[in-house]
């Protein structure tokens, strides 16, 4: 005899994610290619595989760094905490990130955790404060040190990088290399290009666990 329940309500946004080309390339002559038993062109392939990683590491943080505080529309949100390196900073940062954020990581600059290093030390080791995720920590030279970050810089995230951020690989995950002989061939040079083309997005909004940054507050 009671009413029945009102509809659910779905609120729909769209983000979009384009892809792009990421490139590293390199010329190398033809002496250090063939005049030697040293694998340079594999060495090189490797060097720039790397490189692209970075690369598409970089794209993903200013994604991250660049969303709003709040959700609109066509961006999902990523608050911010502003706080110094303190035995609650990495608290007070999960308690912005929502009960479905599950596979947690902190991404810093290595030059950054010997700031949260010397906090525990002081209490002579009764605190963690990195909350049992010391061993989640992932370090990248893309964010900069705590010391030399700039008041509002962000060093540091913390939140679910795999539910938060999304990479689409239309031609499939592995790096093509096209090696050209023939454009510098009248100098002895071979031109070796690494590509990937491969789209970057921030897709889950806090309450699917995203990513958390905190800012440097005093020079």
């Amino acid at each position: 005899g009671e009413s029945a329940p009102s509809e659910e309500t779905v609120t729909l946004g769209s983000v979009e994610i384009k892809a792009e080309m990421i490139k590293k390339w390199i010329r190398v002559s033809d002496e250090a290619l063939e005049g030697t038993t040293v694998d340079t062109a594999g060495y090189l392939y490797r060097e720039i595989a790397q490189k692209i990683i970075e690369k598409a590491e970089e794209i993903l943080i200013s994604k991250i760094t660049g969303s709003p505080a709040a959700a609109t529309s066509t961006a999902v949100g990523v608050p911010q905490l502003s706080a110094n390196p303190a035995n609650d900073t990495v608290v007070k940062a999960l308690a912005m990130l929502s009960a479905q954020a599950g596979n947690l990581h902190i991404a810093m600059n290595r030059q950054t955790y010997p700031e949260f290093r010397k906090i525990e030390v002081g209490a002579n080791y009764q605190i963690d404060t990195f909350e049992g995720l010391r061993d989640r920590i992932v370090y990248t030279d893309k964010l900069p040190g705590f010391a030399s970050a700039s008041t509002g810089d962000v060093y540091a995230i913390i939140g679910d990088f795999g539910d938060g951020a999304q990479a689409n690989f239309p031609n499939g995950d592995t790096m093509n290399v096209l090696t050209d002989p023939y454009t510098d061939a009248e100098a002895d040079l071979v031109k070796i290009v690494g590509r990937e083309y491969v789209g970057i997005g921030v897709v889950a909004d806090k309450p699917r666990g995203y990513l958390q940054g905190w800012q440097r507050m005093t020079p």
